[in-house]
């Protein structure tokens, strides 16, 4: 359930047009924390030998999540003309993202020549 509810933040939270989970502003990932709070009593495991662990699993899967989430929203920017036809693009956000943030994706990351190499 925790894995699932991170998953779910993550994609509804995070804006998506930072290269990768590391370079995700800190304040996203103590606002998840949080609200992990409201639902998961993880500070049970503060300051004993398993949180370290739990930290790691959550860290890996906010990280997974970030990436599963952005691969998903650039699969649908390559369907709609990607970078052949990046004005058609535009024109063609995902169900699930605002104009705006498809602007702000598009500008932001896809576009930036440092992403592009990868």
């Amino acid at each position: 359930m925790l894995t699932r509810f991170i998953s779910n933040f993550v994609a509804d939270h995070v804006p998506l047009h930072y290269r990768n989970w590391r370079r995700v502003p800190f304040h996203y990932y103590e606002a998840m924390y949080l609200e992990i709070q409201t639902y998961f009593n993880l500070d049970m495991y503060r300051g004993t030998n398993l949180w370290e662990a739990v930290r790691a699993t959550v860290q890996s899967d906010c990280q997974r999540a970030y990436k599963e989430h952005k691969h998903e929203v650039k699969n649908s920017f390559d369907s709609v003309g990607g970078y052949n036809d990046v004005k058609g693009a535009r024109q063609c956000p995902p169900d699930d993202m605002d104009d705006e943030a498809w602007d702000n994706m598009i500008d932001l990351l896809f576009l930036d020549e440092g992403y592009r190499k990868q």
